[in-house]
Formats: structure tokens, sequence, C-alpha cells
């Protein structure tokens, strides 16, 4: 009986006439998970509705193209069912969460309240009969067949019936909508937020209708002059209907006749299908309306379209044969070589090409201002459900990129209790957003308007849109430029059922070790998307395509005018961040043609004029600021760790994960010795300290010696403390423990700093009682140079591009020159030469 009931919905949609025979849910193989699928995204719920009674269901506030987005399918969901609450008397107990279809946790509910409203008064008004055909069904919600679909339905999905297709289409004028032979469904053949679905369908009706040829003509289209709006609206009818027929005499004209004794009977007939018929109909529908316009006429205009009902349906077969003519014609034209060479040999075909992908180019670029308007609506509304969020002044969501996923997650912050917690997460190109989700209660705001309003406003239209929706509350951010994604190997899960769930975990880690996050999804495939829209997001921002020998700086970029791609010549399209840019040269281009462009040629800026009032330094500021190491200039990490690999944590996703590149770390130094130590530190706060690699030495050799040094800064005195090292005998003669003293061991350097910056180094080392608490490079700012700059004068400093630049003062900056020091040099350079960052 079970696996009757869903079947029986099925055929009740059916009754509805809102999805039609030959959909896939009709096949012998088709399981209940495909039936759920087609539900998921709420569009079909809302469809039926506004099917019924279009004054229940106002689809202006449905998105038809949710493309999965939880927030957007969620959204559809809801509408229904406050729809069904508000106007077909469904009760409270009867309704389902919006949860339970997304993410197909109780599917049975959702068939109890669809089989409640299959028996409500405007559908049996409509005399559509309900299911089950049994009322004395059994509780749909205790058959385990519909519970925890979710077990499966990854599994399903990706053996779905190609045909499933999305074929919804939308009338540009009145806002109608019209079923093609299958069920507006995206979410049955793409991921998440994917952008490469199959259009040509779509292009194809888009083609036929809207490609229109105003011809002049002497004799009026329009038998009278239109007196009334509605004169208008049958006028622009007529005219469209004179311009429908010229475009197909210019088929029959320009193409059937000349071509018909270059193709076979076969081809022609394939090629040319229905256009003589098509021609036909539509010169008899046009000469009745032209009758029924004029005055006196003993006929409506309604009754025409009736009359010519039946005739139209020839566009079913048309449209079925509009892909095989397409085919039919490709082969035509490699056939025959006259054809072929008389195209490509023409003094105007190079042109003639050239204008035709200039002109796809202006559609793209249109189509897509579309979709980016549409979601920056999108994202409006998102930014407005989440209460707490300041944004910087001046910027809004949009400014952060598009939407690349959202849903629901569960997160531990290893920095804090080590609570897993349960968020919403809305990942953009440039930030990930943490909330907290919430949900306005109906009855709460009901009675409070009612009270306002002194008047009953619960059965208003489209109250329960309105006053019921997901909300969220900001809780955190992550710029995702700081962070990197780690999917380690995990122990596998043996736990059964709900145990099971929410252990697919993933890594969220600063690159500078400042904090990591251990993400839990729901499943090992929404682990999998949750990882990739991140990857994405890293990718945007820093292109894999972009080589690193052509020196160029692109970042993400929103254009405010139209642009070019100084690559492929073609339009940046779009509305915002349509592209990169370069900000040393200006070279705007595509993220596909980053890897094509040519070297950056672009010369650094004019030097600034050297400023009177500055008296500058000598080779003597490295006796004040002792010079660093040349190492610096890259940052090399020293030696690798002993047995690095048997240091790791037992697993990544515990509250003490470590990152153990040190070069990452802001404390980190690199190869240094003592004195250089000493002289960075020496005017440095109380507790500033940097652990460096010391030079080579034969003493480096002796046992237990790691060649590496903790520096401290302590009263008037810059302290050297020597990290040692030895086995770990409980695991074995591969793995090393880490110490300053004996007293304490660890198992890495970077535990043994982290340890010391919260607890004394008094058991380590008598009468010091302090802590490592600055690292040294938050106390110096730093820059990176982007122009080499050869100093012409020993009190200026020479840069070379990717120089680190250690910033001393910046007293001479408003006539453009700082005062830094790399390696052993010191002075001035010009401060529009580098780009400052430092360690957050």
């Amino acid at each position: 009986m079970s696996d009757i009931l869903w079947k029986e919905c099925a055929e009740w949609f059916l009754r509805c006439d809102v999805i039609s025979t030959d959909h896939p849910i009709f096949e012998a193989t088709a399981e209940v998970v495909v039936f759920a699928q087609c539900l998921r995204d709420g569009v079909l719920l809302c469809h039926l509705l506004h099917k019924i009674d279009p004054k229940t269901m106002d689809l202006k506030n449905v998105c038809l193209r949710p493309h999965m987005a939880q927030f957007l399918c969620l959204k559809n969901i809801r509408y229904f069912i406050n729809c069904c609450r508000a106007f077909y008397d469904i009760k409270e107990a009867d309704l389902f969460e919006p949860l339970m279809l997304y993410d197909y946790t109780d599917f049975g509910k959702v068939l109890q309240t669809l089989s409640k409203l299959s028996h409500s008064a405007r559908f049996t008004k409509k005399q559509i009969r309900g299911f089950p055909a049994n009322q004395n069904h059994s509780n749909v919600e205790e058959e385990s067949i519909y519970r925890h679909l979710e077990d499966f339905a990854g599994t399903v999905v990706n053996t779905l019936p190609s045909n499933m297709k999305y074929e919804f289409r939308r009338s540009r004028k009145s806002g109608e909508t019209a079923f093609g032979t299958s069920v507006e469904n995206l979410s049955l053949i793409q991921n998440d937020y994917a952008s490469d679905w199959d259009e040509s369908e779509e292009e194809i009706y888009e083609k036929l209708c809207y490609v229109t040829f105003r011809i002049k003509s002497e004799a009026p289209i329009f038998p009278v002059q239109p007196v009334e709006k509605r004169d208008y609206s049958i006028r622009e009818l007529v005219e469209t209907e004179k311009n429908f027929i010229e475009a197909l005499n210019l088929v029959k004209r320009y193409f059937v006749r000349p071509l018909s004794t270059m193709l076979s009977e076969d081809d022609k007939k394939t090629i040319f299908f229905g256009i003589k018929e098509i021609a036909e109909i539509h010169i008899g529908f046009h000469s009745d309306l032209c009758q029924a316009c004029s005055l006196g006429a003993a006929i409506r205009i309604s009754d025409i379209f009736l009359q010519w009902k039946e005739k139209f349906l020839i566009y079913g077969e048309y449209c079925s044969n509009l892909p095989k003519a397409h085919s039919r014609l490709d082969e035509a034209c490699l056939r025959n070589e006259m054809f072929s060479n008389e195209l490509t040999t023409h003094e105007e075909y190079s042109g003639l090409e050239k204008a035709y992908n200039g002109m796809l180019d202006v559609a793209e670029y249109i189509n897509e201002v579309k979709r980016d308007n549409e979601t920056i609506q999108i994202i409006n509304d998102i930014q407005a459900s989440i209460s707490d969020l300041e944004m910087p002044e001046g910027t809004t969501l949009k400014d952060y990129g598009r939407l690349l996923r959202d849903g629901e997650i569960k997160i531990k912050c290893h920095d804090e209790n080590n609570r897993i917690k349960p968020r919403y997460i809305f990942v953009f190109d440039k930030v990930l957003l943490m909330c907290k989700s919430t949900k306005k209660r109906v009855s709460d705001v009901i009675k409070f308007m009612n009270r306002l309003s002194g008047t009953d406003v619960e059965h208003l239209p489209y109250i329960h849109q309105f006053v019921e929706s997901e909300q969220y509350i900001f809780k955190h951010s992550l710029p995702l430029q700081h962070y990197r994604v780690e999917d380690p190997p995990v122990r596998k899960v043996t736990a059964l059922g709900r145990e099971s769930r929410w252990t697919h975990q993933f890594i969220l880690a600063h690159r500078q070790s400042k904090n990591a996050y251990t993400l839990f999804a729901k499943t090992e495939e929404m682990k999998k998307k949750w990882i990739r829209a991140l990857y994405d997001a890293l990718d945007h921002l820093e292109p894999a395509e972009i080589a690193p020998n052509m020196e160029h700086l692109f970042e993400m970029n929103t254009f405010e005018k139209p642009q070019n791609c100084i690559q492929c010549s073609r339009l940046l399209k779009g509305v915002f961040y349509q592209g990169y840019k370069c900000s040393k040269c200006g070279l705007s281009c595509h993220k596909s043609c980053l890897v094509l462009v040519k070297k950056c040629g672009t010369r650094p800026p004019e030097l600034p004029p050297r400023p009177l009032s500055v008296s500058y330094p000598s080779t003597a500021v490295a006796d004040d600021f002792r010079a660093l190491s040349p190492t610096l200039r890259v940052m090399a990490p020293g030696p690798p760790l002993l047995n690095n690999n048997n240091n790791l944590p037992e697993s990544p996703t515990k509250s003490n994960y470590v990152n153990l590149h040190l070069e990452e770390y802001p404390w980190y130094g690199g190869e240094m010795d003592r004195d250089v130590a000493a002289s960075i530190l020496s005017s440095a706060p109380n507790g500033t300290f940097l652990l460096r690699h010391r030079p080579p030495r034969t003493s480096a050799a002796l046992n237990g010696d790691t060649g590496y040094a903790l520096s401290l800064k302590t009263g008037s005195q810059v302290k050297h403390m020597k990290v040692c090292a030895c086995e770990d005998k409980e695991r074995g003669p591969t793995s090393v423990l880490y110490y300053l003293s004996e007293s304490r061991r660890f198992r890495s350097i970077v535990e043994l700093v982290q340890w010391y910056e919260d607890n004394s180094l008094s058991e380590s080392f008598s009468g010091l009682q302090a802590v490592l608490e600055r690292p040294w490079r938050r106390i110096y700012p730093t820059a990176i140079a982007r122009y080499d700059y050869p100093a012409p004068e020993p009190n200026l400093l020479s840069l070379k591009r990717g120089d680190i630049v250690i910033i001393l003062s910046k007293e001479g900056d408003t006539n453009g020159w700082w005062k830094g020091q790399i390696a052993n040099q010191a002075g001035y350079f010009p401060k529009h030469y580098v780009r400052e960052g430092s360690f957050n």
C-alpha cells in the first residue's frame, strides 16, 4: 500500500493537468525518490495551486528557477504551505515542515498534506478526484518507505532519465505560463547553482516566437483607428500576426524555393517540416482577426482563438522536429560541396561571420545582465533576511560576489569551547557568512497586526507570505582569501541511522593559523558540494589560470561600463564582477582568458619628488635597527622538522588542530642569528618574540639540536632559548618530541609555541616570569614590493619585485616616501612601489 500511495499522488497531479503522461515518474522503473525530487524545489507545488485558482497563488512571488539553492527552494515551499493554510483550510497539524521535503526527512508527511489538499473544497469544486482512493488508508507518516529518503537520494539522482528536462515557458507580455511535455524541475538534471544546463529548446522557442520582421505596407494593417486602450492591444496583436506571416513568406521565398534543387525530397521534408502548413494557418487566422476587428463585426476575437485552437496543435510536431531539422541541414551542407564552398568563399563571408558573432556576444551580454539583476535581487533578499549584519559604509552584500552555495551545516571552532553548533551558511565569492536560522511565528505576527488594525488580516491575500519567512541572525564572517580548504582522511563511521549523520567533515583553516573550523555535512555528497563551492570561491579570488611569470596583479573587478576582454575582444558580461583587471597595467579580461594574456608591460609609477624637509638616513640606520637576514627576501622555512608527519594529531578534526607550516605564522623569522634577533626585538615592547632557524654550525649536529631557537624581549633584555628534541619512546624511534626543558614536551614546535603563549616560561627557566605575548611581525608592518627600484644613492632602499619590506617609518608619507628595511639594508623607498600588508 505504501508503494501505491506516491503513485496515486502522481496520478492526482496528472488529473490536475500540471504534468503529462510521458513524465518519467510514470515509467515502470520510477521510484519514490524521483517523485520527491520533482517536488523538492517547490515550483511544481506552486503551479498546482495557481492552476486550481490563480487568486490563491501569485507566480510573481515564486522563484521559477531556484537552481536547487536552499534559500530559494525553501522560500517556494513556505509560500505553498502558507497558501494551503490561508486559502485551502488545511489544519496546522496536517501541514509538513519545509525541510521535510527539501531534506527528504519525512516525505510521508508531504504526501499527507497533499492528500488533505486533494480533498479540499476548491479541488472538489473543480471535480478533480483526490487521493488516496481508499479513505481508510493507514497513517502514511508511519510508513518507513517515506522516511529518510536522503539516505539514497544521492545515488538515484545520478541515474535519472535524460529526458527529464526543464521545459517551462513564460509569455513575455501577459506573464501567463504554459507547460511543455514535461514538468519544470531543473533540479533533476543539474547540480546546485549549475550554469551549463541544456538551453537548446528554450533558444529554439525564443528564435521562433520573438524574431520579427517589420515590413512596411501601404495598406493599413489594423482596419480601424484605436480609440480605447483595448484597441491598442488588439492592433498590436494583429500587427504581430502580420509580421509573423511576412517572416514565413521570407522563409519560403529565400530558403525553401532556392534550396529545392539542391536538397533531396527527404531532406526538404525534414528541414522545412510544417512551414507550408503553419503559413496557411496564420494567413487564415490573421484574416479572421481582421474581420473580427472591423466595425459591426458579428464575431468576437475570443471566438477566433477558440475556432483555431485545434489547428495550432501542429506546433507540437513542429517543435519536436526542430533538432532533427537542424541536424539534417548540417549534414546536407557538408554533402553539398558547392554550397559549402559558396558560403565560405563569398567576399562578405568573413565580415558577416564577425558581425554574427558580435550580435551573439551582444545577446549573451543582455541575457547575463538580466541574470545578474535577478541575482542581485536574490542577494538583496538574503541581506534583508539577516539581522545584526553590519555592512561597511557604502557596501552591500553583492559587493562580496555571487552566491555560490547556501544551506545548513554544523561547525566547530577550534578557538572556542569545542562545541558543535548548527549554522546556516552563505558562501559568496569573497566571504562566508555564518548565521543562526530563526523563524517568525505566524500566529504572533497576525495577532499583533489584528490589534494594530482592528480588523482580521489572516485571510487577506498573501498575508502568510509576508509574515512567515526564514530569518537569520548574523554570527560570524570569514574572508575567504585568508583561508584554505582541507579534506583530511577521517576514521570510518560505523554507526547506523541518525547516528551516522553530520559526520562528514572537512576543515577551513586560516592561512596564518589564526584559527580553524571543522565543518560537518549531513552526507558525503553534501560535503563534496560544500568543498566544491569553497574551491570555486578560492579559485575566483586567486585564479589558477594566472601564469606566475606574467607579472600581472589580477583581481575580480566590477566594471561600471561595458568592457571588452583584451584577449578575445568579447564583452565582459553582466553588471557586477564581470571579469578581472590588472592593478598594474589596467588590462581587463575573462577568467578563461587569463592563461592567454601576455606579460605585463606597464612601467612603474612616476617617482615622487624627494621631500626637502626629510633628512635622509645614512647607513647608520642599521645600527639603530639591525638588519634582518637576507633570506627574508624569500621567506625560507628552514630545514624540515624531524618527522613532521608523525607529529600530526591523530585526527585533524580534533580541537588541537595544528598547522605545521611555520612560514605561515606571524612569529616565524626564517634563518636568523641571535644578534639580528636581538636587534629586532631590542626596541620592541616586552613580550615580543620570534622563532628563528639558527644558521648552520658545527654544533648543530649535536644530539637533540633542532636548529631552532626562541628569542623573547623581556625587561631590558632579549632572551634566547634553544628548542631541543628527543625520541618519543611511546610512539617509536621515528617519532620526535620537542622541548625547552625536559619538564614538558610537545609533539610539534607549533604546539610548543602555542603552549607558552598562554603559560609562563618559569617552569622551564627559573625566574623567567613571562609568556610569548606578541609575534614580532604584528609589531612591525610589512609591505611587498610591486616594482623594481634600483636605489641611486646609499641612503635609499633598493627594491626587487616580491621583496618583503619592514616599514620602519612613514614620516615622509605626504611626499610619497616611506622608510623601510630589507635584510641588511635600510633606507627610504617610494611608497607607491609597494603593496602594504600585515599579519592579522
